[in-house]
């Protein structure tokens, strides 16, 4: 495989690139928290992997819901603004353009 192939992300799980309060809640209007009050449980839980945290945010702010990645990660994905994508992702997604064409 040539190096150009290779993809190497810096975090772990598709999960810690999905922490954006606006797209968490636009996603998931259900949830009973703002958007701030999400972005500040994001901030004050920062040591916590990105499943465990939606997974646990889901439960304090969605009355017991639990956060399945095959549902709730492509809304939140989805709900991403282009500019709020991480860097890692628009560069793959820019080298599979230019790899396509």
């Amino acid at each position: 495989m040539s190096k150009k192939r290779i993809i190497d992300l810096k975090k772990s799980a598709i999960e810690d690139y999905l922490l954006v309060a606006r797209a968490i809640k636009q996603a998931l209007p259900m949830l009973s928290a703002s958007a701030d009050e999400i972005d500040n449980y994001i901030t004050n839980n920062s040591g916590m992997k990105g499943k465990k945290m939606l997974d646990t945010m889901f439960r304090k702010y969605g009355k017991g819901m639990k956060y399945r990645e095959t549902v709730h990660a492509r809304l939140i994905a989805t709900s991403l603004k282009k500019e709020e994508i991480h860097a890692d992702l628009r560069d793959i997604v820019e080298r599979i353009s230019q790899e396509s064409t």
